[in-house]
Order: C-alpha cells, then structure tokens, then sequence
C-alpha cells in the first residue's frame, strides 16, 4: 500500500486510462495491473490438492500416524 501511495499520490494523472487517482485503492489497483501482474503466474491450487494432498497415500499415512501428529502439535503449541 505504501508503495502504490507513493507511485501514485492522490491526485496524480495516469495518462494510460486518463484518469486522475482519487482513492488508495484505484492506486494500488493501478500498482497491480502496471507492476506486478506481469511478474506473477497463475497457479491452480486444486489440482494441487487434488494430485498432491489429497492422496490416498497421503491419507493413509496420516491415519496411522494421528495420535503421534496431534502429540507432536500439542507440544509445539504450548511451548508457545
């Protein structure tokens, strides 16, 4: 947000839509869609889960090893 503030102030002309910026979010909208979007790639987060998490060696390996899992979270938890 600090970014898109200072890149684009309100008030600030942007000559590619011809528009004056009068809120933060049209500023970090414009950020967005002028810096950022280029650089990022869209990733499919389901077909992760579905071909990767949501396996059924993955669940069986967690059924068997619950109770050491919940175990093992307790622990970190309450040192916390």
């Amino acid at each position: 947000m600090r970014i898109a503030k200072a890149k684009y102030a309100l008030g600030h002309l942007d000559k590619k839509i011809n528009k004056t910026i009068s809120t933060y979010n049209e500023s970090l909208t414009l950020l967005l869609q002028n810096h950022i979007d280029n650089y990022v790639c869209e990733f499919e987060i389901n077909e992760f889960r579905v071909n990767e998490l949501w396996t059924k060696e993955i669940d069986t390996f967690f059924k068997a090893n619950i109770n050491t899992l919940n175990t093992l979270f307790k622990k970190i938890m309450s040192t916390k």
